[in-house]
C-alpha cells in the first residue's frame, strides 16, 4: 500500500509540473533569451543532457572523468545519479553498474558505437577500459537505438575513445591508492602527415598488498596486476570524404583471492580457501567511413569487430572457464528525404559468437549466429517536435526471426520546458554463469530449472521498456537551474532469475510471471554561486521478480538512493584560468532485502548508510596537476560479510549476499601531467 502511495505521489508531481511549466507568461523575449542562455552553459558543463536529439541521452566528458577516481570505466559514474553503482562482490574485484535497479548484462555497452562489450561479459567488461583512455560517456536511458541490435532491454552506454587526431601528444597519470594500489598511465599521440595520425595508449595497475581488516582470514580485495596497450590508427582524406580508424587493444589481469595465511586459521597450506582469476583478452576495431561529397548529406559506413576474451579461474574447489570468440559485422547508409528534417539510415548487422564455457568439467559449449537488418527514421520540424522511430528483424539460430520496434518522441511545451517519451523492445539469451560470478565464493549448490534445449535450458528474456522525461530549464536568483524528471518502465517475460532465496542454494529459472521494474528519479543542478555547481538528485527503484516462492523486492537492491554532488572550481583572476578544483559526493544507500541465511533464517532489511566521495585537485599551470582523494569516508562496513568464514569449504560457506563496502574509508593521490 505504501508503495502504491509512493507511486501516486510522484505521478500527480509529475502532472503538476506540466501544468505549471506549460504555462507561457507574457515575456516570451526574455524567457527565449534566458533559454538561449541556459543552453550555452549547459553544454560547457562536464556532465550534461542533449535536449536537441529526441532520445534522452546524457553525455560525461573526459572533464568529469577527473573529479573521481575513476581507474576504469566501472567507477567513472560515482559523480553522476544516472548510473547505480553496486558492490557485487569486493572479493573478486568487481564492482558492477546497474540502470533502473536491473544488472548491467541488461544494458547494451559499445566503444565508438559498436557494441563490443555484450554476451555477459558487461559485469566485468567496464573494468579493462582505463578512464583516462575516454574522451566522453553517452548514457541513453530506456530505449536506445535498432543499430546495434535487439540485446538493449534498459538502455545503452557508449563509450569514445580519445582520438589521436585531437589529442594531447603526452599524457601521463601516475595513482597510488590506499593499502598498495598503484597505477600507471602513459599516452602518446603523433601526426605522423596530414592524413594520418596514431596512438599508444599503456596502462598498468598492481595491488599486491595483502589486506584483512575485518578478520575474517579472507583477503578484502584481490591481489592483482594487470597490463593493458590500445593503439589507434586514424586517417582523414584531405577533401573528407573519406576516413578510417583502426583501433588494436590487448590486455591481461591477474588476480588472486582467498585466505591469507594458514596462521590466521591454524590450519596447513593445502586446507585454505584459495581462488585466482586470470583474464586475457585480444581485440581489433576497424571502422571505414565514406561522405558523398556530391550528395553531402549522404554517407556510407562499415565496421568491423573482432575479440577473443579467455576468462580463466578457480574458487575454492570450482574451476570455471569462459572462453568467447565474437566476430561483428555493420554496414549503413544515412541519407536524407528532400530535406534535412526528414532523416533515415538503413543497415545489416552479422554476428557470430562461439562460447566455450565450463564449470567444474560441465560443459556449456554453445555458439550463436544471427543476421539483421534495421531501418530507422528520424524527423524534426526545427522548432517543437522530433521523432526518432527504428525498426529491425533478425535471424538467429537459436531465437529464429522475430522483430524488435524502438521509437522516441521529443515535443517542447514552450521555452523552457521538454518533453520526451520512449518505447522500445529487447530480447536476449544469458550467460548465467558469468553473470553471477559471486555465487563462486560460495558453496551453495547450483540448479538449473531447465526449460527447453536453448543454452542451459531457459528460454531468451524479453522485456518491454516505457520511459518519459519531464525537463525544465529556469532562473533562480538570476541564476541557471535544470529539474529533470525520469519515469522508466521495464515489464519482463520469460525473465531469467538467478534465485538466493533458499539458504545453500542458487536456482536459475524463467520466472512465470511478470517481473518488473519502475525507476523513478528528480535531479536538481543549480549554480547558487560563480563557478561552484550543485546536484541533487532522489532515485526510488521499485524492481520487483517473480520469484518461486512469490513476486518480491529484488534481493540486494536499494530501492532508494539520494544524491548531492558539490562541484566547486576556484580561479585566479590574474593569470584567468582555474588553480584549484573541488568536488564532494554524498550517496545516501536505502534499504536492501537480504534473502534467508545462515545469519538470519528470515532474512532482513539492511540498514541505511552513506557514502561520502572527497577530491582536491591542485592545478600548477595547463600541463601539471596534483590530486589527493577519500572514498567512503564514513567509514561504513558491512558486517560479517562472509558467513561461516571459518569454515570455507563447508555448506554454509557464502558470500554472495554483499550489499555495502567491506574495505571502508580509503584515500589516494597521484599527478596528470600532459604536453599540448
Amino acid at each position: 500500500m505504501l508503495v502504491k502511495i509512493k507511486h501516486f505521489l510522484l505521478f500527480c508531481l509529475l502532472i503538476n509540473f506540466l501544468k505549471l511549466f506549460s504555462q507561457d507568461d507574457n515575456s516570451d523575449t526574455m524567457m527565449m533569451n534566458d533559454l538561449m542562455e541556459v543552453v550555452i552553459l549547459k553544454k560547457k558543463k562536464s556532465i550534461s543532457q542533449l535536449y536537441n536529439i529526441s532520445s534522452n541521452v546524457i553525455n560525461v566528458d573526459k572533464e568529469e572523468l577527473l573529479k573521481s577516481a575513476c581507474c576504469n570505466i566501472s567507477e567513472s559514474f560515482e559523480t553522476n545519479p544516472h548510473i547505480e553503482t553496486n558492490f557485487t562482490n569486493s572479493i573478486i574485484g568487481i564492482k558492477q553498474i546497474s540502470l533502473f535497479g536491473l544488472k548491467s548484462p541488461y544494458i547494451l555497452i559499445s566503444e565508438e558505437d559498436l557494441p563490443s562489450i555484450r554476451a555477459g561479459t558487461q559485469v566485468i567488461g567496464l573494468n579493462y577500459i582505463p578512464g583516462t583512455w575516454v574522451e566522453s560517456i553517452q548514457i541513453n536511458k530506456g530505449t536506445s537505438n535498432v543499430e546495434n541490435g535487439y540485446e538493449s532491454l534498459t538502455g545503452e552506454i557508449n563509450v569514445k575513445l580519445k582520438k589521436p587526431k585531437h589529442d594531447d601528444p603526452f599524457f601521463l597519470n601516475i595513482f597510488r591508492g590506499y593499502k598498495g594500489r598503484n597505477e600507471l598511465n602513459i599516452q602518446f599521440s603523433e601526426k605522423l602527415s596530414n592524413k594520418l595520425y596514431s596512438s599508444l595508449f599503456v596502462h598498468g595497475s598492481n595491488r599486491q598488498k595483502k589486506v584483512d581488516k575485518n578478520l575474517d582470514s579472507f583477503l578484502d580485495k584481490p591481489t592483482s596486476s594487470q597490463f593493458n596497450i590500445l593503439n589507434i590508427w586514424q586517417f582523414e582524406s584531405t577533401d573528407k570524404s573519406f576516413s578510417a580508424m583502426l583501433t588494436l587493444n590487448r590486455f591481461k589481469d591477474r588476480k588472486k583471492i582467498g585466505q591469507i595465511s594458514p596462521k590466521n586459521i591454524g590450519k596447513s597450506e593445502e586446507k585454505l580457501w584459495n581462488g585466482s582469476i586470470n583474464t586475457n583478452q585480444l581485440k581489433s576495431n576497424f571502422i571505414l567511413n565514406y561522405n558523398f561529397l556530391e550528395r553531402p548529406y549522404n554517407n556510407l559506413t562499415f565496421q568491423l569487430f573482432n575479440s577473443f576474451l579467455d576468462y580463466n579461474s578457480f574458487y575454492g574447489f570450482r574451476k570455471y572457464d569462459f572462453k568467447l570468440n565474437t566476430n561483428y559485422l555493420k554496414i549503413y547508409f544515412k541519407s536524407i528525404i528532400q530535406n534535412t528534417m526528414n532523416k533515415i539510415k538503413v543497415g545489416i548487422n552479422l554476428v557470430e559468437d562461439d562460447f566455450d564455457e565450463s564449470l567444474t568439467k560441465k560443459k556449456y559449449d554453445r555458439s550463436e549466429k544471427s543476421i539483421g537488418g534495421f531501418f530507422e527514421y528520424n524527423y524534426d520540424n526545427l522548432d517543437d517536435f522530433s521523432f526518432n522511430g527504428g525498426i529491425r528483424i533478425d535471424n538467429h539460430n537459436k531465437l529464429n526471426t522475430f522483430i524488435t520496434p524502438k521509437f522516441n518522441l521529443k515535443y517542447k511545451i514552450n521555452s523552457k520546458s521538454i518533453l520526451k517519451l520512449s518505447y522500445g523492445r529487447g530480447k536476449r539469451l544469458s550467460s548465467i554463469f558469468l553473470e553471477n560470478l559471486n555465487l563462486f565464493v560460495s558453496n551453495r549448490k547450483i540448479k538449473i530449472l531447465r526449460k527447453n534445449n536453448f543454452s542451459y535450458g531457459l528460454k531468451p528474456e524479453l522485456a518491454d521498456n516505457f520511459g518519459i522525461n519531464f525537463n525544465y530549464n529556469f532562473r533562480l536568483n538570476k541564476k541557471n537551474a535544470f529539474l529533470t524528471f525520469d519515469f522508466y518502465r521495464t515489464q519482463f517475460k520469460n525473465q531469467i532469475i538467478a534465485d538466493y532465496e533458499i539458504p545453500n542454494e542458487i536456482s536459475f529459472y524463467n520466472s512465470d510471471g511478470k517481473s518488473f521494474s519502475n525507476s523513478y528519479l528528480i535531479e536538481f543542478v543549480y549554480d547558487p554561486i560563480k563557478n561552484l555547481e550543485l546536484t541533487l538528485a532522489y532515485k526510488y527503484n521499485d524492481v520487483k521478480f517473480n520469484y518461486l516462492s512469490g513476486l518480491k523486492r529484488k534481493a540486494l537492491n536499494p530501492e532508494d538512493r539520494i544524491f548531492i554532488n558539490l562541484n566547486y572550481n576556484y580561479k585566479d583572476l590574474n593569470i584567468d584560468r582555474d588553480i584549484w578544483r573541488f568536488n564532494f559526493s554524498l550517496h545516501a544507500i536505502g534499504k536492501q532485502r537480504i534473502p534467508e541465511n545462515l545469519n538470519s533464517l528470515n532474512g532482513f532489511e539492511s540498514k541505511k548508510y552513506m557514502l561520502l566521495n572527497l577530491q582536491l585537485t591542485k592545478i600548477f599551470n595547463k600541463n601539471f596537476e596534483l590530486y589527493l582523494g577519500f572514498e567512503n569516508l564514513a567509514n561504513y562496513l558491512q558486517k560479517n560479510p562472509i558467513i561461516d568464514s571459518n569454515n570455507p569449504f563447508g555448506p554454509n560457506f557464502d558470500s554472495s549476499l554483499i550489499y555495502a563496502p567491506i574495505f571502508g574509508a580509503m584515500n589516494y593521490f597521484g599527478l596528470r601531467y600532459n604536453l599540448n
